[in-house]
């Protein structure tokens, strides 16, 4: 079964991630630097799904994100360098 899903990214995302599909690209293959979009994503929820540490990485992130949209006056709670938090 396939599934389509659409990804809105703001203006500064969208060339992030091109500036990644490129370099990444070229570290797949130097000699061919071509790396579809869809494929990189792929790739990304196979890694993330598979290693729990990335999951947790994604888990705070997202709670972080959701915090922010609720409150964007609270002080962050900075646990340690990798995982930030709001009340």
């Amino acid at each position: 079964m396939t599934i389509r899903i659409a990804v809105d990214l703001d203006d500064a995302e969208h060339e992030a991630f091109g500036r990644w599909l490129t370099s990444t690209a070229a570290a797949v293959n130097p000699r061919d630097p071509h790396l579809d979009a869809g494929e990189a994503i792929r790739a990304m929820i196979r890694v993330t799904m598979r290693d729990t540490g990335v999951t947790g990485t994604v888990a705070s992130h997202l709670r972080l994100e959701r915090a922010m949209a609720r409150d964007r006056k609270a002080p962050p709670i900075i646990k340690d360098p990798n995982e930030i938090d709001r009340p």
